[in-house]
Protein backbone atom coordinates (compact mmCIF):
# COMPACT_ATOMS: atom_id res chain seq x y z
CA UNK A 1 0.00 0.00 0.00
CA UNK A 2 1.04 3.54 -0.36
CA UNK A 3 1.56 6.23 2.35
CA UNK A 4 -1.74 7.40 1.67
CA UNK A 5 -3.50 4.65 2.30
CA UNK A 6 -1.24 3.34 5.08
CA UNK A 7 -2.32 6.89 6.85
CA UNK A 8 -5.79 6.67 6.03
CA UNK A 9 -6.09 3.15 7.70
CA UNK A 10 -4.38 4.30 10.65
CA UNK A 11 -6.82 7.70 11.12
CA UNK A 12 -9.71 5.12 10.72
CA UNK A 13 -8.59 2.30 12.95
CA UNK A 14 -9.57 -0.02 10.04
CA UNK A 15 -6.26 -1.86 9.01
CA UNK A 16 -7.79 -3.26 5.71
CA UNK A 17 -10.18 -0.55 4.19
CA UNK A 18 -8.58 -0.10 1.37
CA UNK A 19 -9.09 -4.00 0.52
CA UNK A 20 -12.46 -3.82 1.78
CA UNK A 21 -13.13 -0.72 -0.82
CA UNK A 22 -11.61 -2.43 -3.44
CA UNK A 23 -14.12 -5.98 -3.01
CA UNK A 24 -17.11 -3.12 -3.31
CA UNK A 25 -18.65 -3.38 -6.85
CA UNK A 26 -17.76 0.11 -8.52
CA UNK A 27 -21.71 1.58 -8.15
CA UNK A 28 -21.68 0.58 -4.36
CA UNK A 29 -18.33 2.39 -4.14
CA UNK A 30 -19.71 5.64 -6.37
CA UNK A 31 -22.77 5.51 -3.80
CA UNK A 32 -20.53 5.36 -0.95
CA UNK A 33 -18.54 8.81 -1.90
CA UNK A 34 -21.66 10.17 -2.78
CA UNK A 35 -23.62 9.87 0.79
CA UNK A 36 -19.87 10.95 2.37
CA UNK A 37 -19.92 14.54 0.34
CA UNK A 38 -23.46 14.67 0.96
CA UNK A 39 -22.94 14.51 4.57
CA UNK A 40 -19.88 16.66 4.28
CA UNK A 41 -21.83 19.35 2.40
CA UNK A 42 -24.37 19.65 4.50
CA UNK A 43 -22.41 20.76 7.33
CA UNK A 44 -21.34 23.99 5.48
CA UNK A 45 -23.15 27.01 5.40
CA UNK A 46 -23.00 29.42 2.42
CA UNK A 47 -20.29 31.56 3.61
CA UNK A 48 -18.41 28.44 4.23
CA UNK A 49 -18.76 27.54 0.56
CA UNK A 50 -17.39 30.82 -0.52
CA UNK A 51 -14.44 30.93 1.52
CA UNK A 52 -13.60 27.67 0.16
CA UNK A 53 -14.48 28.63 -3.43
CA UNK A 54 -12.40 31.68 -3.52
CA UNK A 55 -9.12 29.80 -1.37
CA UNK A 56 -9.17 27.37 -4.43
CA UNK A 57 -9.91 30.22 -7.40
CA UNK A 58 -6.97 31.60 -5.66
CA UNK A 59 -4.35 28.33 -6.28
CA UNK A 60 -2.98 28.63 -9.08
CA UNK A 61 -3.38 25.29 -10.65
CA UNK A 62 -2.15 24.12 -13.74
CA UNK A 63 -5.18 24.34 -15.88
CA UNK A 64 -5.30 28.13 -14.54
CA UNK A 65 -1.19 28.78 -15.55
CA UNK A 66 -1.75 27.20 -19.38
CA UNK A 67 -4.76 29.81 -19.76
CA UNK A 68 -3.58 32.87 -18.38
CA UNK A 69 -0.40 31.94 -20.97
CA UNK A 70 -1.95 30.63 -23.60
CA UNK A 71 -3.63 34.07 -25.10
CA UNK A 72 -3.50 37.65 -24.17
CA UNK A 73 -7.28 37.63 -24.34
CA UNK A 74 -7.28 34.44 -21.03
CA UNK A 75 -9.01 32.14 -23.18
CA UNK A 76 -7.03 28.87 -23.31
CA UNK A 77 -6.06 27.92 -27.04
CA UNK A 78 -7.79 24.83 -29.04
CA UNK A 79 -5.97 21.51 -28.10
CA UNK A 80 -3.52 20.08 -30.61
CA UNK A 81 -5.04 17.03 -32.68
CA UNK A 82 -2.59 14.02 -32.97
CA UNK A 83 -2.48 12.89 -36.37
CA UNK A 84 -3.63 9.36 -35.76
CA UNK A 85 -4.09 6.39 -38.33
CA UNK A 86 -7.64 6.50 -37.22
CA UNK A 87 -8.65 7.32 -41.01
CA UNK A 88 -7.45 4.63 -42.56
CA UNK A 89 -9.19 1.98 -40.21
CA UNK A 90 -11.21 0.17 -41.85
CA UNK A 91 -14.23 -1.75 -39.68
CA UNK A 92 -14.42 -5.34 -40.83
CA UNK A 93 -17.90 -6.80 -42.43
CA UNK A 94 -18.65 -8.61 -39.38
CA UNK A 95 -18.55 -6.32 -36.20
CA UNK A 96 -20.16 -6.95 -32.73
CA UNK A 97 -19.92 -10.72 -31.05
CA UNK A 98 -20.24 -13.52 -33.24
CA UNK A 99 -23.86 -15.45 -33.25
CA UNK A 100 -23.28 -19.40 -33.06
Amino acid sequence: MSRITDRIARATGIPDLVDALTRLAPTDLQSLLLEVSRRRASGLAAPDVLRRYEAAASVDSPRSTHAARSSSTGWPSRPRRCRSSRSSWRRSPRSGPSRR
